[in-house]
């Protein structure tokens, strides 16, 4: 007969299968650990990870806390706990828990990408960039910061800068679709300074409209990548195609605009009536301004300004497990399961009711029960 499973082992099996997106059998490990330990900070430590993958981020905070307190400090701890306050919106002692992680680790590149999210949401521009480019030392295959931190840059008016930050997370990331759509925007942008300067069949706008449709071959249901590419063919004249991929968002997703009070337009001329380019009420939910309107040729191309793009800053979060670390227990750096697949397995896990009673119970320091059903 084997002898039963160190705390270690059963870590690691719950390791393996939380990266498989199994998070019942993943749960099963972690709190077997707990029964026979209540003060493992490892088990403490991923059982919080999982609480704030299922939007637990109080519990996730509470469950951070205990671990850091049963010891020894680590960096990872205080890393995931500015994560689950960020996301309860305490900005600022999420990020006295970044500098804490980074203080007992200077090379933990996640705290450094999380600490310049937080900055740049809350208005330090200089001070993100800074932190952006300091993650980025310590992980230049980091997709996600530079995405970010292009993302920063575009928000800046410094366009360029961004499009060369959002070609470097394609290189790293090259099926995240969100670069693309922030690759079209840029692109869009310095399209608009080529035709103020004489130019106004920029080749930057034929690659924007390829941006955005590669970002929607790899997410069909991404609608910043419909609106991103209908404002663009508005903003080319090509009306009746702009406004089939603005309202096919309906389609693919939950609206994020109200429905128009008139009958759904063509793109064809109507006798009696004379397009014109306005800002639309009824959409500002996406900070957008459309072409409604084409008065005569001069008035259009002063107005090609107003086709604005929808967000200001469209970043993306962070994998709550961190990119690019380690799944070995008791190290300091331990940033979690890497890329891509790190995120669909956020995405995909989902917690029974019982599972997120018993993470409730943990985090209230209440008796570790079993999991299973």
């Amino acid at each position: 007969m084997s002898p039963p499973a160190t705390a270690a082992e059963l870590i690691q099996q719950g390791l393996f299968h939380h990266r498989q997106g199994d998070i019942a059998q993943a749960m099963e490990r972690y709190v077997e650990v707990l029964r026979n330990d209540p003060k493992n900070a490892d088990a403490l430590y991923y059982i919080a990870v999982v609480a704030c993958q299922d939007g637990q981020f109080k519990e996730g905070a509470d469950l951070a806390r205990r671990a850091i307190a049963v010891g020894p400090p680590q960096a990872r701890m205080h890393n995931l706990l500015g994560q689950a306050l960020y996301r309860q919106g305490e900005r600022l002692e999420a990020i006295k828990n970044y500098d804490q992680a980074i203080a007992l680790d200077d090379k933990l590149a996640d705290a450094h990408g999380n600490r310049a999210n937080v900055l740049a949401d809350a208005g330090f521009p200089d001070e993100a960039l800074k932190s952006f480019d300091r993650a980025l030392a310590l992980n230049p295959m980091s997709a996600t910061d530079w995405l970010n931190r292009g993302a920063l840059l575009q928000s800046l008016g410094r366009h360029a800068e961004a499009l060369a930050s959002f070609d470097k997370a394609i290189v790293c990331g090259p099926n995240v679709p969100e670069a693309h759509v922030n690759r079209g925007n840029a692109l869009k942008d310095l399209g608009h300074f080529d035709a103020a300067g004489g130019n106004p069949g920029s080749p930057r706008f034929d690659e924007a409209a390829a941006a955005y449709s590669k970002a929607i071959t790899i997410d069909p249901t991404l609608d910043p990548a419909y609106l991103g590419r209908g404002l663009l063919n508005m903003l080319r004249g090509d009306w009746a195609a702009g406004f089939t991929d603005y309202e096919h968002r309906e389609k693919v997703g939950e609206p994020t605009f109200a429905a128009l009070p008139q009958p759904r337009w063509d793109g064809e001329a109507r006798a009696g009536e004379r397009r014109m380019q306005v800002s639309d009420a009824a959409l500002a939910h996406d900070r957008g301004r459309l072409a409604r309107a084409e008065p005569d040729k001069a008035q259009r191309e002063q107005r090609k300004e107003g086709l604005a793009d929808p967000a200001e800053r469209r970043g993306r979060e962070r994998p709550l497990l961190g990119e690019g670390g380690h799944d070995e227990p008791n190290k300091a750096d331990i940033h979690g399961i890497e890329g891509p697949s790190e995120a669909r397995a956020e995405q995909e896990a989902s917690m029974s009711p019982r599972e997120r009673e018993t993470v409730k119970s943990i985090a209230a320091g209440e008796h570790v029960c079993s999991v299973r059903n």
